[in-house]
């Protein structure tokens, strides 16, 4: 999906604030952010996600939106410091 262009009805945005590519369902988020987060978190999210697919309509598993509200915790750390470093 180059340049952020939605190729599916079920495609979703980067959760990456300010990111606007949109990435399958498959994935957490764009491989570039994908890869920012510590290995730690994409193991738990890829660990959580498998075998449950979201193209399902189930509801996620709590492993899962755990793993993910650790990944936006660690997201917004991330840019406080960021930002913080960069005044």
């Amino acid at each position: 999906m180059a340049n952020g262009a939605r190729n599916s009805a079920h495609d979703h945005q980067c959760p990456w604030p300010g990111c606007p590519k949109h990435v399958s369902p498959r994935l957490w988020g764009c491989r570039f952010h994908y890869f920012k987060l510590p290995a730690e978190i994409r193991k738990r999210i890829f660990d959580a996600r498998f075998p449950w697919s979201i193209e399902r309509e189930d509801t996620p598993s709590m492993e899962y939106r755990a793993a993910l509200n650790d990944a936006a915790r660690w997201i917004a750390a991330y840019i406080a410091d960021d930002a913080a470093t960069h005044r």
